[in-house]
């Protein structure tokens, strides 16, 4: 591997892992502050409660059943952008 291979893997890793830790402020921010007292409970005792949380913040629609149907799309609506970009955290 060369070295700016490894040099935009690790910016990639460190990206990620920034991302994941945002998320996770964000997740623990919006328990705090709407979730249901277990929610709060869980949280607040340091588990993660992923499945808890999107069960209860209203945005979040679970496919329980992986029947939700992609397309890759080239260049996205500008509504489609703005959300994409707010679910990474850009926007």
């Amino acid at each position: 591997m060369k070295a700016r291979d490894r040099e935009r893997a690790a910016e990639e890793k460190a990206a990620a892992t920034a991302l994941a830790a945002q998320r996770a402020q964000e997740r623990a921010e919006w328990g705090a502050a709407n979730g249901s007292d277990f929610l709060k409970k869980a949280l607040g005792a340091g588990y993660n409660c992923q499945q808890r949380y999107a069960h209860e913040h209203p945005e979040y629609v679970i496919d329980y059943f992986n029947t939700a149907e992609w397309q890759d799309r080239s260049c996205p609506s500008e509504t489609a952008l703005d959300e994409a970009l707010r679910m990474d955290g850009v926007a």
